[in-house]
């Protein structure tokens, strides 16, 4: 089962994500999220987690985390731009 098949399943809802090695970069990290587009339809997005130069860890380069863990803590509120 790949990831927009399992985020896609019906129990999964806005939100659920799952944190994966990636399918281009397999020294990198994927993050893998189920959302809603305008229309109501279910859209899942994927997401390269990067690593500066400090070992932080990033999706975009306005904001680095020392942890996964709060990198998703922060995406889960915070639209990833």
């Amino acid at each position: 089962m790949d990831a927009d098949e399992y985020l896609s399943h019906i129990s999964n809802d806005r939100g659920a994500f799952l944190v994966r090695v990636s399918e281009r970069d397999s020294a990198c990290l994927a993050l893998s999220m189920r959302d809603v587009d305008e229309t109501g339809a279910t859209r899942i997005k994927h997401y390269k987690i990067k690593t500066n130069n400090q070992g932080r860890f990033l999706i975009s380069v306005h904001q680095s985390f020392a942890t996964i863990r709060a990198l998703i803590h922060h995406h889960k509120s915070t639209a990833i731009a």
